[in-house]
């Protein structure tokens, strides 16, 4: 029988760690810190945050060359659950537009991130 719930049950303060460092590691690849925030609301049965990172590649504009995107713009969130981790999200967005280069595939971003 396979059970739908999850039986890890991360600390609040580990979940956090994490978080972060996914954040100082995309720094490392020539990457920005664009915004960095909290927001929290009461929902019925929780109150939920949201924590989240959200970072852009560093541009070197070229004339008559495409815009290297890299990996494209990448969204780090750590939602919690009355401050116990509920969902940690690592996502990138790229642009499909003539200006752009094609986007480094996800699977480079996520071997560079976690070597």
């Amino acid at each position: 029988m396979l059970s739908t719930s999850h039986s890890l049950i991360y600390a609040r303060e580990d979940a956090g760690h994490f978080f972060d460092l996914l954040k100082e590691k995309v720094l490392t690849l020539n990457y920005r810190n664009q915004l960095s925030d909290t927001r929290s609301w009461s929902e019925k049965d929780w109150v939920q945050t949201v924590e989240r990172h959200y970072l852009k590649p560093r541009q070197n504009w070229e004339a008559d060359k495409k815009i290297n995107q890299q990996f494209g713009n990448i969204t780090i969130e750590l939602i919690l659950r009355n401050d116990s981790p509920h969902l940690l999200t690592f996502r990138a967005t790229s642009y499909s537009d003539r200006l752009y280069a094609d986007a480094s595939d996800f699977h480079e971003l996520m071997q560079a991130v976690l070597t």
